[in-house]
């Protein structure tokens, strides 16, 4: 289940840097392994796909961001933490909406906030695991 986090402890950062060096890792792999199955159809495809979820995540988390810094004002940490959950879930829609993934797929699993700076983690070995699931085609290539 997705959650935002506020003001994460150092130990808890750690946590959440390490995870998202291993998923930066599994990536790694997983396209050196396309690479050497001189699968460059599949390797382009991915590439390109997470382009395009950077780039979903990038806009709308621009388009929200005076949204964002107020509810990081909120001193009511309850509404403050639902507010930002909401953020989550509404990039979680817009890449399920995208990608024609099942609704309840979470791709954002998490943002946080540690030392005054946001942070974002996003499931990109899980994403690509995804989009091995999706025949590329004329068409899925157009959409693009």
């Amino acid at each position: 289940m997705s959650k935002f986090l506020y003001e994460v402890d150092e130990e808890k950062f750690n946590e959440l840097a390490q995870a998202r060096y291993d998923d930066n890792q599994d990536v790694m792999s997983y396209l050196i392994r396309l690479c050497n199955e001189r699968n460059d159809r599949r390797f382009n495809f991915t590439i390109l796909n997470l382009g395009e979820i950077m780039k979903i995540c990038a806009i709308e988390l621009n388009l929200k961001a005076d949204e964002i810094e107020g509810y990081l004002k909120l001193e009511k940490s309850k509404i403050r933490d639902r507010r930002m959950n909401n953020i989550i879930k509404e990039l979680n829609q817009k890449i399920n909406l995208r990608f024609n993934f099942d609704e309840d797929t979470e791709i954002i699993p998490s943002l946080y906030t540690y030392q005054g700076v946001g942070y974002i983690y996003i499931d990109k070995i899980g994403f690509c695991n995804l989009l091995d699931e999706v025949d590329i085609d004329i068409e899925t290539l157009s959409n693009l």
